[in-house]
């Protein structure tokens, strides 16, 4: 078979199909080598149900079973790659640097839960590509709310650090040739000539080691100019940890299914820049001042009964009273939660917030004072650490669950 242009479907949102030359024939028959190996079930085991595995044509070690995908890390070929050429000659036209490259196959029937992947929008400098080998037209592959149609030997691109789930409707399993690439110039002008909007894209940030390594060299200096920089940087350095943060607590948001968007929000809410709407916490990215408090408020939702929380609209104190009590609960839960994603705790349990007791608060859950315990155990949430280690299970500050049933 002659390879064949993939064709322009549609421009969406997230997503945009890229021409490429495919050879769908002989990708199907490198597939069919491919499938004689021993494939991996995929490592991300809370994020979906049914069979999802994969095998690396590129990994760390250049082991096809190593199979996880970690961007900005060393990637090399491995033995698998190298015995299948269609594969190879498909890679040969990416003008740009390649990290992970794999096959993942979903079964029939399986679900992919709603997430993100924190550092693979294109402004990030790591982007994702799709090429489905095998598909159907039951499979609901979602991208920001986009369903994408696509076909077996296109090239799609997709910004998965927006929200996406993944539903195989289909009577078959569902194989995606899977690849991480290096915004170079001529991604930029392949993404751009097939209708990327490349001007509505942020300038790429300075590394954030890079400005740490400059805040260092500074601060020997002396004069209002470097006095200057330094407090540019630093700004520069709380904005871009501010973000970080951010996306770790919406992605985590969206693990444990609480409902969340970013919104506008009056100017006079209890916590600044959040308000809770039917359940749904909304985040006002430019009135937040605190993003720790994203999982105060997200703590007050999972701890609600699941017939109240579509109740739940501003101050649990005043629509809610009978669940007043179960503040400090809440607390507690922000700090297991602040530990599950390894944020600092006081980005969690802010000096700015907890009535003046946040620094009280901090040291008695890091001594293991766990003042609030008892309720998120008698919730099912976890088990008393002490009870658990006589049981020879694990106890809190690990969850058994992250919202209440």
């Amino acid at each position: 078979m002659e390879p064949t242009e993939t064709k322009l479907q549609g421009v969406y949102q997230s997503a945009l199909q890229l021409p490429l030359a495919t050879d769908l024939a002989g990708l199907l028959a490198d597939l069919a080598y491919c499938l004689q190996t021993d494939w991996r079930p995929h490592y991300n085991t809370k994020d979906y149900v049914g069979g999802w595995d994969s095998i690396a044509l590129r990994s760390q070690d250049g082991a096809a079973n190593t199979v996880f995908a970690h961007p900005g890390k060393a990637y090399q070929d491995t033995p698998l790659l190298q015995a299948c050429p269609h594969f190879q000659a498909l890679l040969a036209q990416l003008q740009c640097e390649r990290e992970s490259v794999r096959l993942l196959r979903q079964a029939a029937g399986g679900e992919i839960k709603p997430h993100r992947d924190v550092g693979l929008g294109y402004a990030d400098g790591i982007f994702r590509l799709h090429i489905p080998l095998i598909t159907h037209p039951d499979v609901a592959f979602v991208v920001a709310g986009e369903r994408l149609p696509m076909l077996p030997g296109e090239c799609w691109f997709a910004d998965f650090s927006q929200p996406h789930s993944v539903f195989n409707g289909g009577p078959t399993d569902r194989i995606h040739l899977v690849i991480d690439c290096i915004r170079n110039a001529w991604t930029d002008a392949w993404l751009e000539g097939a209708g990327f909007d490349m001007a509505s894209l942020v300038p790429p940030p300075m590394p954030e080691a890079q400005r740490q390594q400059m805040l260092l060299s500074l601060r020997t200096m002396s004069g209002a100019g470097a006095a200057t920089l330094v407090l540019q940087l630093e700004a520069e350095s709380a904005a871009y940890w501010a973000e970080v943060y951010l996306q770790k607590m919406v992605a985590f948001l969206d693990a444990i299914g609480i409902a969340w968007r970013f919104d506008s929000v009056p100017e006079n809410t209890f916590l600044p820049g959040l308000e809770v709407v039917q359940g749904c916490l909304l985040i006002d990215r430019a009135l937040l001042r605190y993003p720790g408090d994203i999982l105060h408020e997200a703590g007050h939702i999972a701890l609600l009964p699941p017939e109240k929380r579509g109740l739940f609209s501003g101050n649990v104190k005043e629509v809610l009273p009978e669940h007043e009590g179960d503040e400090l609960a809440v607390i507690l839960w922000t700090y297991a939660a602040s530990l599950h994603l390894e944020l600092p705790l006081d980005v969690v349990i802010h000096d700015n917030g907890y009535h003046n007791q946040a620094d009280w608060l901090r040291e008695q859950f890091t001594t293991g004072t766990y003042i609030g315990l008892p309720l998120l155990v008698w919730m099912g949430l976890c088990e008393d650490p002490k009870a658990a280690q006589a049981a020879g299970s694990v106890g809190f500050p690990e969850m058994l669950r992250w919202v209440r049933c």
